[in-house]
């Protein structure tokens, strides 16, 4: 990556001056927050995802009931112009759900529920795709089979997850849903898969039941996730004595179609006790699968617990269900409990209790393949609610969640070692408004985690983005005096970039350089100042990741004119490069 020149005389750099004053190992450092909503709309529910090159907000619009995408690249900073997704053949309500998007590679994938169909105006389910990055959607809406007649048999819950199967390939990408149904004769909840192995292009015409207990128990709560062409579908029902409910697993192997596992009972020791209450949720990756939900007594109800169980082979066997978390049973109570199983993993699970008077956010982990939790955080500084946790492939793992209670805002945690250890909070948003509805995904080209969030700033609800990379560039001296001694130190670094090289890439204009990597560097690379940062790395615009630090030379930073443009890059050679820090804008 050039030569050095040791003498230094006419490189001109700094960084932002707030950076100037944190310490080398100071937490990741959020993003401002961006606009990612549309103007002229009312947003009533959004969801947002990030894969690849492409970042997506989608949200339901109350004003037209349009279902609504806005579109940025991977790095989700800046937001563009919005797509209408639906067919705009349908005046009637529409509801978008937290996990109503999903984006692989290029494609994006959308549904919504929608009461289009006569003659009860009920909810159904509907679905559209783009195969060009959000540009342009099919012109007709797909209605999906829900399991049950149309225009009846409302929808209750409804769950979407996709699994990109080979990434080359939009056209082998798993689309799956999960739902539940309430059937108009027995008035009870039926649970139905539904799905599709050709990236949209077909589901099926008549939709699977996904249990056996449809027609003699009532679902409620439903979760999903895929792996390796897989369907694992999460619900309680109260089939066991036709009162209380219960935790149940059904695996469907949709390349096969067939069941490898149906109607497990994943709580058949905390059941004994403890009765299944509101929320659950799942999660896979390389076939370890890790759950989660919250229970109340079985007799004399009070207040919910954590309960956790865990599963090494797919599914097939698990370690067992047990009571988790440091509050006490019975006179705390948990709510809203989220899993994420990190890279190498390790199960993560977070979620709210009042064991401090107020709501607040926790995290634990396990080590033992779920056999024991440990290393319970709080993650909030203060009240916070609804948390969500996400899993990178470099094996980190973030939170985010409401923090306060009015005004809200947007919080995140970050653990760079899968839920280990934790760094402490930042915040989000910067809106002048409340805010509801946070959001997180993660995007693994780049290294983000992206938060989207509805805010009333302009009175009314609108869509806001913000985030974070774990990998942070600081500044260390006084940048601003020609001739004082400086650095650059680097920290929070993932793993896979252990040992090697990291550069600091400087210019005098932000751009668009796309690297070697083809990530987008946000720099101007035809800037004289470009070329002269470059020609000194390796030197003393350098040096080496180590336990995720590093720390270039010192030197003395020169006169310097006009806003200057940052961010550090990890490198085995010019063509090998690594994560890529967020760019820094200097005064």
């Amino acid at each position: 990556m050039g030569t050095h020149d040791p003498t230094m005389r006419k490189l001109p750099f700094c960084l932002l001056a707030m950076a100037l004053s944190a310490p080398a190992a100071s937490a990741q450092n959020p993003r401002a927050t961006s606009f990612a909503g549309d103007p002229g709309g009312l947003p009533n529910g959004h969801s947002v995802a990030s894969d690849g090159d492409l970042s997506v907000s989608l949200f339901h619009d109350g004003v037209s009931e349009a279902i609504v995408l806005n579109v940025s690249d991977g790095r989700g900073i800046q937001w563009g112009n919005t797509v209408r997704v639906d067919d705009a053949s349908s005046p009637q309500a529409k509801f978008v759900m937290g996990d109503s998007v999903a984006v692989a590679s290029q494609k994006v994938y959308a549904y919504w529920r929608d009461r289009r169909n006569p003659p009860s105006l009920t909810e159904d389910l509907f679905f559209q795709f783009s195969a060009n990055g959000g540009q342009s959607f099919q012109p007709a809406d797909l209605q999906i089979h829900k399991g049950l007649p149309a225009g009846g048999n409302d929808i209750k819950d409804v769950c979407m997850a996709v699994d990109p199967r080979d990434p080359a390939n939009g056209n082998d990408d798993l689309i799956a849903f999960l739902i539940a149904v309430e059937d108009d004769t027995t008035l009870n909840e039926s649970l139905y898969l539904n799905y599709s192995i050709d990236g949209g292009a077909n589901f099926l015409a008549t939709a699977l039941a996904a249990t056996t207990h449809n027609g003699i128990a009532d679902v409620d709560n439903i979760d999903l996730a895929v792996d390796g062409g897989k369907i694992y579908a999460l619900w309680r029902d109260n089939s066991l004595n036709g009162v209380d409910d219960h935790v149940f697993l059904s695996v469907y192997d949709a390349v096969n179609g067939l069941f490898t596992l149906q109607d497990l009972q994943l709580d058949p020791a905390t059941g004994l006790t403890f009765e299944a209450d509101d929320g659950l949720s799942i999660a896979v990756s390389g076939g370890k699968v890790a759950a989660a939900w919250q229970c109340d007594l079985i007799v004399g109800g009070g207040s919910e617990v954590l309960i956790v169980n865990y599963s090494g082979n797919g599914g097939l066997t698990w370690t067992g269900d047990q009571v988790v978390g440091g509050y006490t049973p019975s006179v705390h109570d948990v709510d809203q409990p989220d899993v994420a199983v990190a890279a190498n993993g390790t199960p993560v699970v977070v979620w709210e209790d009042n064991r401090l008077g107020q709501d607040q956010v926790y995290a634990l982990h396990s080590l033992d393949n779920g056999a024991t939790w440990t290393g319970e955080r709080q993650l909030s500084t203060g009240v916070g609610s609804s948390p969500e946790v996400r899993a990178g492939a470099d094996g980190t793992v973030a939170a985010a969640w409401g923090a306060a209670v009015s005004p809200n805002y947007a919080e995140a945690a970050l653990s760079v070692d899968a839920g280990v250890t934790w760094q402490n909070p930042v915040t989000l948003s910067s809106n002048t408004g409340d805010v509801d509805e946070v959001r997180l995904c993660r995007n693994d080209a780049y290294g983000n985690y992206i938060a989207a969030w509805l805010a009333d700033d302009f009175v009314l609800n609108d869509v806001f983005a913000g985030g974070f990379r774990p990998q942070s560039l600081t500044a260390v001296g006084d940048f601003g005096t020609p001739g004082a001694m400086v650095s650059f130190d680097v920290s929070l670094w993932p793993v896979p970039d252990e040992g090697k090289q990291f550069g600091v890439l400087i210019s005098g204009a932000s751009g668009a350089f796309v690297l070697p990597n083809g990530l987008n560097s946000g720099l101007d690379n035809t800037h004289p100042v470009f070329a002269l940062a470059l020609s000194n790395i390796p030197g003393v615009l350098s040096g080496t990741i180590s336990g995720g630090s590093g720390s270039t030379p010192t030197f003395p930073i020169p006169a310097h004119a006009g806003p200057l443009y940052c961010t550090a890059v990890a490198f085995n050679s010019f063509t090998d490069l690594g994560a890529v820090t967020d760019l820094v804008l200097t005064p």
